[in-house]
C-alpha cells in the first residue's frame, strides 16, 4: 500500500525515496508545455488587425500585386492623357503653338484657343476621372495602413500629387478660373 499511496508514509523518508525510484514519472511534477503561439500572417502582424476582419482583408488587398498593378495601369493611363494633351493641345504662347500656325483652331469650353486636333472634352473628363480614382486610392490606403504611410518621403510625395496637383488644381482652381500653369509641371 505504501508504494501505491505515498501518503501512508509516517514521516520516514525511505518510502518517498522508494516511491520515486519505483513509480518513476508518476510522482514527478508534470511540466506543461506552453501553448503553441497562434499563427498570424505577416500582414496581420503589420496591420495589427485580427485575421479575417474587414481591416485585415483590406490590408491584404492593398498590399496585393493585383491592387498595385491596377493602380499602375491607372497611372499609366493618366500619363497617356497628359502626353496627348502636351502633344495635341499646346498653349498659345508656346513654341509648338507657333509651329502649328497653319492648323485650324477653335475655342474650347474654357475660352482658350486650341487646335482642332485637341480632344479637350475627352481630356477634361479624363482629368476628373483620374483625380477621383487617385483620391479613392488615397483613402483606401489610409484606411488600410493608417496615416503613417503618408509620413514617409514617398508617401508624402504621393499625397501631395493627389491633393495639390489633383484636387487643388482640377477641382478648386480650374472652376475658379485661376491660372496655375506652374503647377502643371508637377503632374508630369
Amino acid at each position: 500500500d505504501i508504494l501505491r499511496n505515498p501518503s501512508l508514509d509516517q514521516g520516514k523518508g525511505c518510502c518517498k525515496w522508494l516511491t520515486r525510484k519505483l513509480c518513476g514519472a508518476r510522482h514527478r511534477p508534470v511540466q506543461v508545455a506552453p501553448p503553441a503561439p497562434r499563427r498570424v500572417s505577416s500582414v496581420a502582424q503589420y496591420s495589427g488587425h485580427p485575421e479575417g476582419s474587414f481591416n485585415h482583408r483590406l490590408v491584404v488587398f492593398v498590399r496585393s500585386t493585383l491592387f498595385e498593378t491596377v493602380m499602375g495601369l491607372i497611372i499609366l493611363g493618366n500619363c497617356v492623357t497628359i502626353g496627348i494633351e502636351v502633344d495635341l493641345c499646346p498653349n498659345s504662347g508656346s513654341v509648338r503653338w507657333k509651329e502649328q500656325v497653319q492648323m485650324p483652331k477653335r475655342t474650347n469650353a474654357a475660352g482658350a484657343i486650341v487646335s482642332d486636333q485637341c480632344p479637350s472634352q475627352f481630356l477634361q473628363v479624363s482629368e476628373h476621372v483620374f483625380t477621383a480614382l487617385f483620391v479613392m486610392e488615397f483613402f483606401i490606403r489610409w484606411r488600410a495602413t493608417g496615416i503613417g504611410q503618408f509620413l514617409t518621403p514617398t508617401g508624402f510625395a504621393d499625397a501631395c500629387l493627389v491633393w495639390v496637383t489633383g484636387v487643388l488644381l482640377v477641382w478648386v482652381l480650374n472652376p475658379l478660373e485661376i491660372k496655375a500653369s506652374f503647377m502643371r509641371y508637377a503632374t508630369v
